[in-house]
């Protein structure tokens, strides 16, 4: 007893089966990934580590590219590792093989980087580990622009305000800004006055480092509560800077920092510049983790961007300059457009040679069945909606069409020699069941090669 007898035979739980399926399959169409292509995303984490003060680029390779390449050169399952070296910059990059857990990849390399920074020189930034490939470029990149700001006031908001906003939407693995000239205090010491106080550049360098802290003096217990004390030694202002006294005096006298400098509310040097339509203005980079899918990041991206731009009511305005989700987007929409005329193609064809509309909408109906139960299995694999796949899925149509096409047509003949419904139904679909499933695995079999020309291919189908 085949398949078709069966169904016969328990219709009711054929239909809760066939149910259940399509909606599993639903289910599992909502959770698949939107990419360009199956793979696309590499597995790569990247190290970057900024000096401040202008570290020449041999100093960098030398006391911080190769103490970094020696500790992280032994992580596990790593195919290829290679870095870069610039003035201040340092940048190691790791690819690892297909199939790597990323997570266990990166809290490995956070482990073996945590014995290399002790050391590392103090002129250090704070480093950046995270998921994804420097060389790669910038998946969003937009434009912040203001009639009323300078770029230095717009690159101040970007940088205190927006810039940590889009750090921490998930998916997002480096956050660059251009554009502006950053805020700096600038303290221009008088040499003369420094001679005659008996003052060097160390003692007042010494003196504003430890000036500018805040320092945790200890809990207060009172009942059920507990109160932490903070010493807030920070400078909140310009002028506190110049208060803050760098010597005393044989009399007991504090000498004055305004006394021996001038303290300036300035801004750096720029180092880079942005445009748009000739215009001054604060461009900001964004790069995805090597795994994130880019879509999902960049409606997450959107939301964010969109509530900046209503919490700054009109002072800020955001022009995107160059969005790739809107390119694998437009990819992927004219592959299901086409899917959709395919399938309307295909049963105005069928009824061409038919003439019946009922064997028509039949077909019609067992095509999107049957494809909404292999989103089963790319759920399970991990393989996501692409341009490849659904080009795969609307070649597959063709196949199952001829299936649909014979069966029913056997079917049907079988009624016009007389029999009933059910044993038509029956007996012309176990008649032919074997030859379509030995033309299927013909054609199976013609795909066969390039499996075993690509093992690697089996392994994208894991899912990290």
């Amino acid at each position: 007893m085949g398949l078709p007898s069966f169904s016969i035979k328990r219709p009711v739980f054929t239909v809760i089966l066939y149910s259940a399926i399509i909606i599993m399959g639903m289910i599992s169409l909502y959770r698949l990934k939107v990419e360009l292509y199956q793979g696309q995303s590499q597995s790569i984490i990247s190290i970057v580590v900024r000096a401040r003060g202008g570290l020449p680029s041999q100093d960098v390779e030398k006391m911080i590219t190769k103490p970094v390449e020696e500790a992280v050169g032994t992580v596990s399952h790593m195919k290829s590792l290679y870095s870069s070296s610039r003035e201040a910059e340092s940048r190691v990059t790791m690819e690892f093989e297909p199939g790597t857990n990323m997570n266990f990849a990166s809290l490995e390399i956070r482990e073996k980087f945590a014995k290399v920074k002790p050391l590392l020189p103090k002129e250090i930034e704070k480093p950046v580990i995270a998921n994804y490939d420097d060389a790669q470029s910038a998946f969003l990149i937009f434009a912040v622009t203001s009639e009323t700001m300078t770029p230095e006031q717009i690159r101040e908001i970007v940088g205190g305000k927006l810039k940590p906003v889009v750090s921490r939407v998930d998916g997002v693995a480096s956050v660059e800004v251009y554009g502006g000239r950053e805020r700096k205090i600038l303290v221009e010491l008088d040499r003369d006055k420094m001679v005659a106080y008996n003052i060097s550049i160390e003692r007042v360098m010494d003196v504003l480092g430890q000036s500018n802290v805040n320092l945790l003096a200890g809990n207060v217990n009172t009942g059920k509560y507990e109160f932490a004390i903070r010493s807030m030694g920070a400078f909140v202002t310009v002028d506190e800077i110049g208060e803050i006294g760098v010597k005393a005096t044989r009399q007991g006298s504090i000498i004055p920092l305004k006394e021996i400098a001038t303290v300036k509310d300035s801004f750096m040097e720029a180092s880079d510049q942005a445009r748009l339509n000739l215009e001054q203005n604060v461009t900001v980079y964004v790069k995805k983790a090597s795994l994130a899918n880019t879509l999902e990041v960049a409606k997450n991206l959107d939301k964010v961007l969109d509530a900046f731009q209503k919490d700054q009511s009109k002072n800020l305005k955001i022009v995107i300059v160059s969005n790739k989700a809107e390119a694998i987007d437009r990819a992927i929409g004219d592959v299901k457009e086409a899917l959709y005329i395919g399938l309307v193609l295909t049963m105005g064809v069928i009824y061409a040679f038919i003439r019946n509309w009922l064997l028509s909408a039949i077909i019609l109906v067992v095509i999107p069945c049957s494809l909404i139960t292999t989103f089963i299995f790319m759920a399970a694999c991990g393989i996501s909606i692409n341009v490849m796949t659904l080009s795969g899925l609307s070649l597959s149509i063709g196949i199952l069409v001829d299936t649909a096409v014979v069966i029913m047509e056997n079917i049907f003949s079988k009624k016009e020699q007389g029999h009933s419904d059910s044993y038509a139904i029956r007996e012309g679909s176990e008649e032919v069941w074997l030859p379509l499933l030995a033309s299927l695995a013909t054609m199976l079999v013609v795909f066969l090669p390039l499996v075993l020309i690509y093992p690697a291919t089996w392994l994208l189908l894991v899912p990290a």
